[in-house]
């Protein structure tokens, strides 16, 4: 079977991308794979620093298979600082419903600020979405252009982010093949409220493209 058809249902899901082919093989026996489930009383205070260095910019969008990604156009202008190394934002894209979960409990979005730092470690940023009704239409101008096939957006990544929020960390993977271990996860504890509007917008392009929870196995989530 090919690289590129993996899915999230059926004989090419999640639990048969690991025999898809050897560079998958990790989604099978890694020991430090994603997503968990975040169990908020096993959670140890830590001193990890977080800073964001986010501006307004115009955001070409890409429409892949299960998602769309949202890549900036000035990246040196777009980064975060975790422990002193800066990491640059690669790319935003979301998954419904979420990855990681909150005391077994999922949310409706999970958005995914990807990073990488100068020798090409990643780390993720996650942000939760959950629909209420007094929730807020998320990055509402990608959905016009969606609609549109317009092909960028000016987005400011600040507009997601609650800067006073607690914040998630542990090592996991990537999420999708060929989940690579590795990557340093930043999950903000804040929850953002998202309008139905947005939330069933989004799910016709996304549709349930998340991967099933992930064993902790000898990890500690740690928070800032």
């Amino acid at each position: 079977m090919k690289k590129n058809n993996w899915s999230y249902m059926g004989s090419s899901g999640p639990m048969f991308w690991g025999g898809m082919c050897s560079d998958f093989m990790i989604s099978d026996i890694g020991e430090e794979q994603s997503p968990i489930d975040i169990e908020e009383s096993e959670v140890c205070d830590c001193n990890d620093k977080v800073n964001f260095h986010y501006t307004e910019d115009q955001f070409t969008i890409v429409i892949e298979n299960h998602t769309f990604r949202l890549y900036p156009s000035k990246a040196k202008s777009q980064y975060l600082v975790f422990n002193e190394v800066s990491y640059k934002l690669d790319h935003i894209h979301a998954h419904i419903p979420s990855e990681h979960t909150l005391n077994h409990r999922y949310f409706s979005m999970e958005w995914h600020f990807v990073h990488k730092n100068a020798r090409g470690n990643i780390l993720v940023l996650a942000v939760w979405g959950n629909v209420e009704d007094e929730g807020k239409e998320c990055f509402s101008d990608i959905s016009g252009k969606l609609s549109r096939k317009e092909t960028s957006v000016l987005l400011n990544p600040n507009d997601m982010i609650s800067k006073h929020s607690n914040i998630f960390t542990y090592r996991g993977s990537l999420t999708t093949p060929p989940t690579s271990e590795g990557v340093t996860w930043l999950i903000l504890r804040d929850i953002q409220p998202m309008n139905l509007k947005s939330h069933l917008f989004y799910s016709c392009f996304l549709k349930n493209n998340c991967r099933p929870i992930q064993k902790l196995n000898h990890r500690k989530v740690k928070k800032i």
